[in-house]
């Protein structure tokens, strides 16, 4: 179960940084986030839910970009 979160959280997670490069935020500012805590849930997540946590956070800081 955790591996299958994992690799939908990375899809959920990319499709958003595609979706904003579309309506015009600056690659830069999507690539300067730290991805990092998503990339280590493969790892240190114990449950599906720590690694949707992850995701829900990183989705939040995506969205307060400009």
């Amino acid at each position: 179960m955790r591996p299958r979160a994992h690799r939908r959280a990375v899809i959920a997670v990319v499709d958003r940084c595609q979706e904003l490069i579309r309506t015009g935020v600056a690659a830069s500012a999507i690539e300067n986030l730290d991805y990092s805590p998503l990339v280590r849930a493969r790892e240190d997540a114990r449950t599906a839910a720590d690694v949707h946590d992850r995701r829900d956070t990183l989705l939040r800081r995506l969205e307060g970009l400009p």
